[in-house]
């Protein structure tokens, strides 16, 4: 099992964002490309959370990586909502199961209100 609260506090611990990735040719150091993942302040303005510069034949293969790092600070807070969000309605789904177990009629709901609960996370997940 994940520790979602560690996870949670590491995101919380970083500059809080948005973050971008950009690389920029430095003529000085043989043409080498210097890739770095800058965090924007409120008015815009970038500043370098972490870079490397390697020659520009290794541009694509690190763009791929730096992508990573830098999508990593909004999509990971947001797929921890979304572990909540299944959460929840696991739980949901399980209190109601327990009540399959207890009323045993043909009248019950049970079923119908699990697949509503079921559907409604999916849809949200959809509508994002």
């Amino acid at each position: 099992m994940i520790d979602r609260k560690a996870i949670q506090d590491r995101c919380d611990a970083t500059s809080e964002g948005p973050w971008q990735v950009n690389q920029v040719i430095d003529i000085t150091d043989d043409d080498c490309i210097e890739t770095v993942v800058e965090v924007l302040d409120p008015q815009g303005d970038p500043t370098k959370i972490a870079g490397l510069t390697l020659p520009e034949e290794y541009k694509q293969a690190m763009l791929g990586d730096f992508n990573f790092i830098a999508h990593a600070r909004t999509d990971i807070p947001d797929l921890l909502a979304e572990v909540e969000r299944y959460q929840a309605a696991l739980e949901s789904i399980t209190e109601i199961v327990s009540c399959g177990e207890d009323c045993g009629t043909y009248e019950c709901n049970c079923s119908d209100t699990m697949q509503q609960i079921a559907t409604q996370a999916l849809k949200e997940t959809q509508d994002e």
